[in-house]
């Protein structure tokens, strides 16, 4: 099989024109594509432009593209996402952070015997040696790969061991996420009960660490996503609903939620990241985040055709605008710091 052939910026817009009947003006458009790319624009973000695809009998398909459709709505779209992917970065590093910190604080509380974190008596007794032990190396090679850092060698000559809020802040994502897994049910509540991942059954209240540990691996996926400039508003990735969507964050906090769970095989889209954003956001950080989600929507709705921006809201999850501007006007106060013996944060 050959490999795809090369074609030059020059050639690049000739194609667009010919092949594809996406306007392009080389001398006006060369400099994104040897800035951002041919793929980065063309490719990710054609699919709002695309009237029909047609397969031939050999399997291959051709995109046929809306009439009168220029390079400068697709290059609109990019710089959405753009705008998108940055405001979204900025909040999932903040959070994560967040969530690690008060992981360690917790971890602090319970520790009574100011035991090594990986030596603690705060791990799942459901959990075998082995799942413990293989969790404990994994992140131990983690910070092995880390040994330039100054203050991790300042902390292990002066203490022999890393503190766990140290340990915590040098590791991945995922690899917090095995950690919370093997930890007991006592840690794991205090942490649920801040985020106010509860429910009540029979008039008790329960944990639900399932709906926890999916969220953290939807934040996971965005976080590692906007990190390595993936399109964002329509990630086109395939999940189990189980593991990743659920509906009581829509219960929660959409006014009209049937029209968001009435099927079971909704692709994950970013308004599955939005409501379970308000699970862990204060209320004006949330309200900031929407708000300049609904602007950047605005101005697309008013640089592209109507059918396109409709396409757009449609793969970012959204029913309509409206939606999104109730999430960020619901003011209800989550998360619940208190119960850590802070003051609430609002």
């Amino acid at each position: 099989m050959e490999a795809k052939p090369f074609k030059t910026f020059k050639e690049q817009c000739e194609y667009l024109n010919e092949e594809k009947g996406i306007i392009t003006d080389f001398e006006k458009h060369k400099e994104y594509l040897i800035k951002i790319g041919y793929f980065n624009i063309i490719n990710a973000y054609k699919l709002p432009f695309v009237d029909r695809i047609e397969v031939d009998k050999d399997g291959k398909s051709k995109h046929f593209y809306m009439k009168n459709t220029y390079f400068e709505y697709l290059l609109r779209v990019y710089e959405f996402d753009s705008s998108l992917r940055r405001n979204l970065f900025i909040v999932l590093t903040n959070l994560e952070q967040e969530i690690k910190n008060l992981y360690a604080y917790i971890i602090g509380l319970k520790n009574t015997n100011n035991k090594e974190w990986h030596s603690l008596d705060l791990f799942n007794y459901s959990k075998t040696d082995e799942e413990i032990e293989n969790v404990i190396n994994s992140i131990k090679n983690r910070l092995d790969h880390k040994n330039n850092y100054k203050y991790l060698g300042h902390y292990k000559d002066k203490y022999g061991e890393l503190p766990i809020w140290i340990v915590l802040k040098n590791i991945m994502l995922s690899d917090f996420i095995d950690f919370i897994k093997i930890m007991s049910p006592d840690v794991n509540g205090l942490l649920s009960k801040v985020y106010d991942f509860t429910y009540f059954d029979d008039d008790r209240e329960k944990i639900d660490f399932k709906n926890l540990i999916n969220y953290l691996n939807l934040i996971r996926e965005y976080r590692n996503a906007c990190a390595h400039t993936e399109r964002t508003y329509h990630l086109m990735k395939t999940y189990e609903r189980s593991s990743l969507r659920s509906s009581a964050g829509f219960n929660k906090f959409m006014k009209n939620p049937i029209r968001y769970t009435r099927t079971n095989n909704n692709p994950i889209s970013l308004i599955d990241l939005l409501v379970c954003l308000k699970y862990f956001l204060k209320h004006s950080d949330y309200y900031s985040l929407i708000n300049k989600i609904v602007l950047d929507l605005e101005k697309l709705k008013e640089d592209i055709p109507l059918s396109p921006y409709e396409k757009v809201l449609s793969d970012l999850g959204a029913k309509s605008i409206e939606d999104l501007a109730f999430l960020a006007n619901n003011n209800l106060v989550i998360p619940n710091y208190h119960i850590l013996g802070w003051l609430n944060i609002i």
